[in-house]
């Protein structure tokens, strides 16, 4: 009997102490390292999961790795085996992205591994530095989380597009975050507007540069202007008065020619009868 009771408290123990070391985490949480989990997405569930530190001991690999005890293909199509986990530091930002996609090839091998529909396989992804961002070390790593199951095959890409985010920043872990230039530029083009706005404001208050703003002084500005030249007119007449236009002269050359030569002949007659008068 108090064997069969020491057989139940032995398993107990494995049991609760396999619960421990085999929590189950969700897509984009935190998972400290070394903790081993099964995480579940469309395509794929990945069992016995963890994220391997390297062997103090073994000097001459200083790589990581990322080891699956099993990975089952739960889809109705034969896939790659692909995966997207961020890397986050002792201050849970993140520090890197392990876009990983087997139908790429290995590095340094041309294997293609490729799982059956409802097949499964265990797998080791080596995690180097090159999945982290500048000045970044894989000693710094203490947290991981799954972001996607990387359906799309995204491949050695994109490691950097995260650096400095927490997983609550990463959001749904779509690619559409901006990164640190972009994020610059738009507090840069933010701090620019506010300047504007500022000085807007001040102009409009303090000073009569938008005095006419509401088209009041428009108007009188024009009346001003109708004024100034009437005045102008005005003087002009008085200095330059305006001289009558010459008389037109509608006849034509004959008809002046006809006129003359019967102004002569009357002239002649008139003329002749005056001396015979006279005489």
């Amino acid at each position: 009997m108090k064997r069969i009771i020491k057989v139940l408290v032995v398993v107990l123990i494995m049991f609760m102490y396999g619960k421990v070391n085999a929590a189950n985490y969700e897509l984009r949480e935190l998972i400290p390292i070394d903790k081993e989990t099964t995480i579940v997405t469309d395509h794929f569930s990945y069992q016995s999961f963890y994220y391997k530190t390297k062997d103090i001991k073994d000097i001459t690999n200083p790589n990581n790795y990322l080891v699956f005890g099993n990975i089952k293909n739960i889809s109705d199509e034969d896939l790659p085996i692909s995966i997207s986990v961020a890397l986050f530091d002792k201050d849970r930002k993140n520090i890197g992205t392990i876009n990983y996609c087997s139908s790429m090839g290995e590095e340094n091998s041309d294997t293609v591994h490729i799982i059956k529909s409802k097949g499964e396989t265990p797998f080791i992804i080596e995690v180097s530095d090159k999945y982290l961002g500048k000045n970044k070390t894989l000693d710094k790593v203490k947290y991981i989380s799954v972001l996607s199951e990387n359906i799309n095959c995204r491949h050695d890409t994109g490691y950097d597009e995260y650096i400095g985010q927490t997983v609550d920043e990463i959001g749904i872990g779509k690619n559409t975050q901006i990164g640190p230039e972009a994020e610059s530029l738009v507090q840069i083009l933010t701090f620019i507007g506010i300047i504007f706005v500022v000085l807007f404001i001040y102009r409009f208050l303090f000073t009569r540069a938008y005095q006419n703003f509401d088209g009041e002084d428009v108007r009188k500005g024009y009346v001003y202007v109708n004024k100034e030249l009437e005045r102008k007119r005005e003087y002009e007449a008085r200095v330059n008065p305006p001289t009558d236009p010459p008389k037109k002269d509608n006849k034509s050359d004959k008809l002046r020619k006809q006129e003359a030569i019967e102004g002569s002949k009357e002239h002649k007659e008139k003329t002749d009868l005056h001396n015979m008068y006279k005489k």
